[in-house]
């Protein structure tokens, strides 16, 4: 993930011209994090923050959140988890952990500054009207004969009926 698409999302979500620097203070951290993430700093509306760029994929909320925690205690720096992408699934277990975080062209919640943001919004499937006929217009479907009348007058297949 490049620091330049942090930038320009922020951009153009936010209007805020955010500068994504290499972190100073990742001495103090411990080995494992290392391993886990690459760190950035970046400033939002004055207030310093520590970007923690994912390495791999599979990380749970519950461990991000030891992560920042872990963060805070030996540097004393507030991060933000920065993901590729996120699950429904993983963003609901992030919100509820109150984790901070950024999929840059996609998501951002940030608390602290009360920014909860949702780019794409999945849609209903419509599922296509395969054989022209709605559910208010079947009226009686005799129970084990496979097949179905309706309001119009034309039959169906049980196999029609059960796509409503």
């Amino acid at each position: 993930m490049r620091h330049e698409d942090i930038e320009h999302y922020l951009q153009d979500v936010l209007g805020l011209t955010a500068i994504v620097k290499p972190w100073a203070g990742g001495a103090a951290l411990p080995y494992f994090l290392h391993d886990a993430y690459e760190f950035a700093s970046i400033e939002l509306i004055g207030v310093p923050y520590v970007l923690m760029l994912e390495r791999d994929k599979a990380t749970s909320a519950s461990k991000v959140r030891k992560h920042l925690d872990t963060l805070a205690q030996a540097s004393g720096a507030v991060g933000i988890y920065v993901a590729a992408a996120l699950s429904s699934y993983d963003r609901k277990r992030m919100v509820g952990q109150r984790v901070p975080f950024i999929v840059p062209g996609n998501q951002l919640y940030l608390p602290d500054l009360g920014i909860d943001l949702r780019e794409y919004f999945r849609q209903r499937r419509e599922t296509p009207d395969k054989v022209g006929l709605h559910q208010h217009d079947v009226v009686a479907c005799g129970e084990g004969t496979g097949k179905c009348r309706t309001r119009l007058g034309s039959g169906c297949g049980a196999r029609a009926l059960a796509a409503f």
